[in-house]
């Protein structure tokens, strides 16, 4: 359950240390608001399509989402597995094609002597994804493009991002990907949190603060491991964000935690991609 008040409880305070959130800045109105299953569907967030963005065009999302749709464009299609996975011989040419940072093809082949779909997550995400948005379907034991899939792989535009990103958090279960056992949280709560990241300056910031500044605490942490809460932020809201071109990301050492820590910093193109239904009389940068 959220605490969803503008003013952080004793417990919220408590977790957040010293850190200023943004959230409590929207209000609680607005809070509500955008606390819907569908924020893109009713125009809560708004997501620019009719302009064409060079971080998310050469972002490796993107050039994983173009391989598969190619691929299925072209008759048969991509032979599928009696589990409906992308089969092995596309999966070891994808790992090749694309030069995953963190998912290194020595790494996989060492681990997995038979690399199947899931054991490359980057290219499960995105299949799922595509299938989610409507833009790929299976036919006759292959992936196929649907009419769709086909138009907006041509377009020049945003509208393929538009149709992907959407589709991740009103189409898809995305706690799928990770299996932490915060159900819903944050990725019920992403008009707030893109609302807030907005309101951040393009400079690196530790995941953690991120996570403490934009999204609004669940009651079920005081009952689960420290970590999960920034397992769940960073796998359902920023590594998306990241794929996409969207959000820069780094890992560090850091002395006073003793151990590497992941920092991300907003592309050029952040505050341009989104807009946000609101009605913030303080500041209209954004109101729509």
């Amino acid at each position: 359950m959220l605490e969803t008040s503008s003013v952080p409880t004793e417990q919220v305070k408590q977790w957040l240390g010293d850190i200023k959130p943004l959230w409590p800045s929207l209000g609680e109105v607005n809070i509500k608001r955008f606390l819907v299953s569908f924020p893109f569907s009713v125009e809560e967030i708004v997501i620019n399509k009719n302009e064409s963005f060079e971080e998310i065009s050469n972002s490796l999302g993107m050039k994983a989402v173009k391989l598969i749709l190619s691929e299925a464009m072209t008759a048969p299609g991509i032979k599928l597995t009696v589990k409906d996975n992308l089969n092995r011989s596309f999966v070891v040419k994808a790992i090749d094609k694309l030069e995953w940072p963190l998912y290194r093809p020595g790494e996989i082949f060492e681990f997995c002597k038979v690399v199947n779909e899931r054991d490359f997550l980057p290219l499960h995400f995105f299949h799922v994804t595509l299938k989610a948005a409507g833009l790929v379907r299976k036919y006759k034991g292959h992936l196929v493009a649907t009419k769709k899939g086909k138009e907006l792989y041509r377009d020049d535009k945003n509208g393929l991002f538009c149709s992907l990103y959407s589709a991740l958090y009103e189409q898809i279960d995305i706690s799928y990907f990770d299996r932490v056992s915060l159900n819903g949280w944050p990725n019920l709560q992403i008009g707030i949190v893109l609302c807030c990241l907005t309101m951040i300056d393009n400079e690196w910031i530790p995941e953690e603060i991120l996570m403490k500044k934009t999204a609004i605490p669940d009651k079920r942490f005081w009952e689960s491991p420290r970590d999960l809460p920034e397992f769940a932020f960073h796998a359902r809201i920023l590594r998306p964000l990241w794929w996409f071109g969207l959000l820069e990301h780094r890992i560090v050492h850091s002395p006073e935690l003793k151990r590497e820590t992941d920092e991300f910093k907003k592309s050029k193109a952040f505050d341009r991609v989104f807009t946000f239904n609101l009605s913030l009389p303080k500041d209209d940068r954004f109101m729509q």
